[in-house]
């Protein structure tokens, strides 16, 4: 097959496949129902209750009096009494109790330690033994 063989065949399998997908646009814009803004007669079905039948006109609400409030009279609140002393913040901020621990420190067990050996944690926390 040379080259101006297949160019031909290129060609017109490209006019065809046009071709028809015009012919398949033209049949399926011709299926498609048309877009109709007011509906008919028969698609508009009358309420069989009076006074039923829905309003599309934005109606305002009637002008009567409003309702009288209401007001919700409460109790007293319950009196909460603290249960511990208050916390004196300025002593313990001037002793340096917040900020550090003063403690004795005998010994350090290490238990489920599988990736450092015992014997290897207790170099690391050996400066922190009294």
């Amino acid at each position: 097959m040379t080259s101006r063989t297949f160019g031909g065949r290129f060609a017109f399998c490209s006019v065809v496949a046009a071709f028809s997908l015009g012919i398949f646009l033209a049949q399926v814009h011709a299926q498609l129902p048309e877009a109709s803004t007011e509906p008919s007669e028969a698609e508009i079905e009358p309420s069989p209750i009076p006074d039923t039948e829905l309003r599309l006109e934005p109606q305002l609400p009637p002008s009567e009096a409003p309702m009288p409030g209401r007001t919700l009279k409460l109790g007293p609140p319950a009196v909460v009494e603290p249960i511990l002393p208050p916390v004196n913040l300025e002593a313990l901020g001037r002793s340096g109790r917040l900020w550090s621990f003063h403690g004795v420190v005998k010994e350090f067990l290490f238990a489920g330690n599988r990736v450092f050996s015992t014997r290897v944690l207790g170099k690391v926390v050996e400066k922190y033994k009294a």
